[in-house]
């Protein structure tokens, strides 16, 4: 996914030079908005998130902040709203239901809204930006009628954690812990309180693939002492070629 369009990369089988061609260029185009996570169904369906940075933009694009499904001809269908700015998606390999990120707005002030973890449903509306944290209505654009209505976030995330890309582990060549757990990079704010992101978080599941903790952190150090030098934004999982006598992450 680019700023305003989603690419089909083919002949990556190393014998040919990539191919590319435009697979869907039904995107808006504000340049505020040019951040879009992608995931693939396990039937082949390609979804795209709309990240909004403003509250009028939803106004102007019922695409701002949502995640779509895009057709087999690349044009965009909704399949959820609310989500303020989703910056990872992925696929539960159990369920296959939709896990997303939302890093909340700032309206009220700092601190104030909790970031989320969401569970997608079809049609489902994710509050923003009417509402926050566990449905509480927006002062000057939500009501308690409109906030009952969304769907709750499965998990409440810090302020300013800034949660973006997420994969699931059980691909790994790992031990069973770390192939059943979640995991989820924590891009951190240059504003207020800066020990809340900065790090590599992994959630562990159980077996039916519930979160059944609130995690640890796999990888820190990324701010130090309330100064960043750099915002992990994306994780990725795949198999991992070791010898017999070590098998690690």
């Amino acid at each position: 996914a680019t700023a305003h369009q989603v690419m089909r990369i083919t002949s990556l089988d190393g014998l040919m030079l990539p191919q590319s061609e435009v697979f869907c260029s039904d995107l808006p185009v504000e340049s505020h908005s040019w951040r879009h996570a992608l995931a693939v169904s396990p039937t082949s369906e390609v979804f795209v998130s709309v990240a909004a940075g403003q509250e009028g933009d939803f106004k102007q694009d019922w695409r701002y902040g949502s995640v779509m499904r895009l057709s087999a001809d690349g044009k965009s269908q909704p399949f959820a709203s609310g989500l303020h700015e989703c910056l990872g998606i992925a696929f539960h390999p159990q369920s296959g239901s939709l896990w997303a990120t939302d890093e909340s707005p700032e309206t009220i002030g700092f601190e104030v809204h909790p970031d989320e973890l969401n569970v997608l449903q079809a049609d489902g509306d994710y509050g923003w930006p009417f509402c926050y944290a566990d449905r509480k209505p927006d002062p000057k654009l939500g009501s308690i009628g409109i906030c009952q209505a969304t769907e709750p976030a499965l998990m409440a995330l810090p302020s300013l954690s800034t949660p973006a890309g997420m994969a699931f582990g059980e691909s790994l060549q790992a031990d069973p812990l770390y192939r059943s757990m979640l995991y989820v990079a924590l891009n951190g704010s240059l504003h207020g309180k800066r020990q809340q992101g900065f790090r590599l978080m992994a959630m562990p599941l159980t077996d039916v693939g519930r979160i059944s903790g609130w995690g640890i952190d796999l990888i820190t150090g990324w701010s130090v002492d309330g100064e960043a030098w750099g915002r992990p934004r994306d994780v990725a999982v795949g198999p991992v070629s070791v010898s017999s006598s070590q098998r690690k992450v």
